[in-house]
C-alpha cells in the first residue's frame, strides 16, 4: 500500500487565459500538469504519479450579483508500478453551476454534473457517478475571510494497488491579511473520506481488502507574497489517517512552496 506518511517532492504548473465575448459572457481555459515524486525509493516504486488535464468554463452573467456556468474537464492520472500493475485512469467531468453574491459579504457556489472514469486498464470497468460541490465564502471583516465546503467527486488514489476513489471531502478555514498585500495567515481543517472498491484493481485482483480511508487533516499557513506574480507559502499540516486498505497514522509535516503566475486575458469583439 502507499505510504502517504513519506516525504515527497511535488511540481505543479499551471496555465490559462479568459476570452471575454462581452460585459457579461466569458470562457475560461485552463490546463495544467502535476508531477509527484517520493524521497525513499522503496515508496517511489509504487507511489510516484503524474497528471495532466484541462477545462473550460463558460460563464454568463444572468443578473447584476448572479452568474451560471457550463463546464468541461478532463484528467488524465498516471502511477509507478514495481510489478506492472497499470493503475492509470482518464476522468471526465460536465456540469454546470451558480456563482452568487448573496450579499456584500457572503459568496455562494454551487455545481453538479455527471463524471465518468476510463481506465487503462481493460479489466476496469468505465465508471459514471453525479458528482457535485458546495462553496460558502463569507467575509465579515475587510481583512478577515472565512470559507466552507463539501464535494463529493472520484478522484486519484491514495493507496496502490487501486486506480481511483470516490471521495467526500468537507474542509472550511479562515484567512487573515495580517500585513495588506504582504502576509496573510491561515488556518484550516479538512475531513475526507474516500472509499476503495475491488473494481478499481488492475488485473481483476480480488484478494485485496477493501473499504474506506478517513483522514482529518489540520493546517496552519503563513503566505508571504513578494509581487503580484509571486508568493512564498509556508505550511504546518497535522494528519491523522484511519484506513481499511492501508495502514493508518499520524503525520506532521512542514512545506515550503513557491508560486509564480502569469496572468493574460484576450477580448474577442463582435
Amino acid at each position: 500500500s502507499l505510504r502517504s506518511d513519506a516525504s515527497f517532492l511535488m511540481n505543479r504548473l499551471d496555465a490559462g487565459t479568459t476570452y471575454a465575448f462581452n460585459r457579461r459572457t466569458r470562457l475560461d481555459l485552463d490546463a495544467g500538469n502535476m508531477i509527484k515524486r517520493y524521497v525513499e525509493q522503496e515508496v517511489a516504486k509504487d507511489a510516484d504519479q503524474d497528471s495532466i488535464g484541462g477545462s473550460a468554463v463558460l460563464w454568463g452573467q444572468v443578473a447584476k450579483s448572479t452568474a451560471l456556468q457550463a463546464r468541461a474537464q478532463v484528467i488524465n492520472y498516471s502511477y509507478e508500478s514495481s510489478v506492472g500493475l497499470d493503475r492509470g485512469f482518464s476522468a471526465f467531468s460536465y456540469g454546470v453551476g451558480l456563482d452568487s453574491e448573496v450579499s456584500a459579504n457572503l459568496r455562494v457556489s454551487l455545481n453538479a454534473g455527471l463524471e465518468s472514469a476510463e481506465y487503462d486498464d481493460s479489466s476496469i470497468a468505465s465508471d459514471s457517478i453525479p458528482y457535485g460541490s458546495l462553496s460558502i465564502q463569507a467575509l465579515p471583516m475587510p481583512a478577515t475571510k472565512f470559507t466552507a465546503s463539501v464535494s463529493y467527486s472520484i478522484r486519484d488514489s491514495s493507496v496502490s494497488p487501486f486506480a481511483s476513489q470516490k471521495s467526500v471531502d468537507v474542509s472550511g478555514g479562515v484567512d487573515w491579511e495580517a500585513i495588506r498585500g504582504a502576509l496573510t495567515l491561515s488556518l484550516s481543517g479538512a475531513y475526507q473520506k474516500g472509499d476503495y472498491e475491488a473494481e478499481t484493481i488492475p488485473g481483476g485482483v480480488t484478494t485485496y481488502p477493501t473499504g474506506n480511508r478517513d483522514a482529518m487533516i489540520g493546517t496552519a499557513q503563513a503566505k508571504f507574497t513578494i509581487n503580484k506574480a509571486t508568493a512564498i507559502r509556508l505550511v504546518q499540516s497535522y494528519e491523522d489517517v484511519s484506513s481499511d486498505v492501508s495502514a493508518s497514522f499520524t503525520k506532521n509535516s512542514t512545506t515550503v512552496a513557491v508560486a509564480s503566475s502569469l496572468s493574460m486575458a484576450a477580448k474577442v469583439t463582435t
